[in-house]
């Protein structure tokens, strides 16, 4: 069941984040996620990394996220650069 709180911050989402949030109500209504993996075509580690960020931050938990660094820690000097 989808509350009035995530029906709000679901439509601030994109669309990708609508399809997370979908797989994760299947996963909920099902209890099973080999099958919803298997039909969606995404891992299931995928899908449980999804689950726990739904589950700590909410439906804000399902937009997609920086791969890039925090930290260069292998950086050139300025000194040394060109």
């Amino acid at each position: 069941m989808v509350t009035e709180e995530q029906k709000t911050a679901l439509r601030k989402l994109d669309q990708r984040s609508h399809l997370k949030f979908r797989w994760i109500l299947a996963y909920e209504q099902i209890g099973k996620v080999a099958p919803i993996c298997r039909y969606m075509g995404v891992s299931r580690s995928t899908l449980y990394v999804w689950y726990q960020r739904y589950l700590s931050f909410g439906v804000n938990g399902l937009k997609d996220r920086s791969t890039r660094p925090h930290k260069i820690l292998s950086r050139i000097p300025s000194d040394i650069r060109i």
